[in-house]
């Protein structure tokens, strides 16, 4: 397999391409981050509506996570390898079991087009293996909650606006510092969104609310929408300041998954427990909004609708870098089977299920030859084929 990709993409070479801009990367993963529209509910106003509003020199879409209300370290796994957990034996966390030295990664990725990576999550530093993980990954520089300055929290967790102005921080410390001629890669987990729900409202005014025959049934949601909507305008707020450097800038924000509301509440919505839906009725409690933005120009191309697990591939692909092996792989692999996760499937034809022989021939073949290729780059040992996940 690794052959047949090597010889059909040669674009595995860390050149990039003259005149491609070389921009900073900045990538946010959002705590329990979503709009809670794709369950169907009503509110009293938009949840989202800066993100909604963003059409120019942007790529968004919603992507499929594997993981609902937690377990967030797996999302993040999916993301900055290109791997799939539905592969992975059911209830492990890939950070805990499945990393190794010198592992591949978006963070390694980059730095071999020049980069300086740094991750940064406003929280305990012992959460998920991180900090080994991180090392394995190549990041150059790792922060945790005691290196954030001047936080203010809402509820118990750092506000989004104080996660941003720290990520502001060093990305400004980073342009004027001895590795300013890098540009930079920062990888940033937010902390404000985390559950639970039903605590006080500290920090946070309530400004979205169900409506219809639920308005006043559900605080604890309404304190779920109030937070989502205090993201967005944090996340505007991060905008703004990109757009008005100079440098140019990629930013790209995901949900890690849906918030864990109370059973009652879903059992109201959907009129069953949501462990009762249906495979296709269940994927709305798996699917978070993705956003790509740039203080360039852009070509604002419609990517649809995918899971997580190809979403670096999809920032490569708007920033015109080259794709390592893997890479090239799953892009082919994104057109014949744009979803797969722990839970369900979508192939090309607009099959959702849960078991991959109802799936189109195609999808079968690329997830067949998916599962080789992860368990080689996860499991190969010595024998696993470092040039085909790594730029060369």
């Amino acid at each position: 397999l690794i052959g047949e990709y090597t010889n059909e993409y040669s674009s595995s070479s860390s050149a990039v391409p003259e005149g491609t801009v070389r921009p900073n990367v900045i990538v946010i993963m959002n705590e329990s981050f979503c709009d809670l529209s794709v369950i169907g509910l009503e509110t009293n106003e938009p949840c989202l509506p800066f993100i909604e509003s963003l059409t120019e020199n942007t790529v968004k879409g919603n992507a499929y996570v594997s993981v609902f209300s937690g377990h967030t370290a797996n999302s993040e796994y999916e993301f900055l390898t290109g791997n799939s957990i539905s592969f992975l034996p059911v209830g492990t966390v890939a950070y805990q079991m499945f990393t190794q030295e010198n592992d591949y990664s978006f963070a390694r990725q980059l730095n071999s087009l020049g980069y300086y990576s740094i991750a940064m999550h406003p929280y305990d530093k012992s959460g998920w293996n991180r900090t080994i993980v991180y090392d394995r990954y190549d990041f150059d520089e790792m922060y945790f909650i005691d290196d954030f300055k001047n936080v203010t929290n809402i509820r118990e967790y750092c506000s989004d606006r104080s996660n941003y102005e720290n990520v502001i921080a060093k990305y400004e410390a980073h342009i004027s510092g001895e590795n300013g001629d890098s540009p930079l890669f920062l990888f940033n987990i937010t902390m404000q969104n985390h559950g639970g729900y039903s605590v006080n409202w500290s920090g946070l005014d309530k400004t979205v609310w169900l409506t219809g025959d639920k308005e006043g049934k559900y605080e604890s949601v309404d304190m779920y929408l109030s937070l989502a909507r205090e993201s967005d305008s944090a996340f505007q707020e991060l905008l703004a300041y990109f757009e008005s450097v100079d440098e140019p800038t990629v930013v790209v924000m995901f949900g890690d998954h849906q918030p864990g509301l109370a059973d009652t509440f879903y059992t109201d919505v959907f009129g069953q427990k949501k462990d009762q839906l249906s495979q296709e009725g269940s994927v709305c409690l798996y699917t978070v909004p993705y956003v790509i933005w740039a203080n360039y120009d852009i070509p604002e191309k419609d990517y649809g609708d995918f899971s997580l697990n190809y979403l670096s591939t999809v920032v490569t692909d708007v920033i015109g870098y080259p794709k390592t092996g893997y890479q090239s792989f799953l892009w082919e692999a994104m057109e014949y089977l744009p979803v797969v996760t722990r839970n369900f499937y979508r192939d090309s034809e607009g099959k959702w299920s849960g078991n991959p022989a109802e799936l189109s021939k195609m999808a079968q073949t690329m997830l067949s030859k998916y599962a080789v290729l992860q368990y080689n780059g996860l499991r190969g040992g010595k024998n696993r084929y470092d040039d085909f996940f790594n730029l060369q």
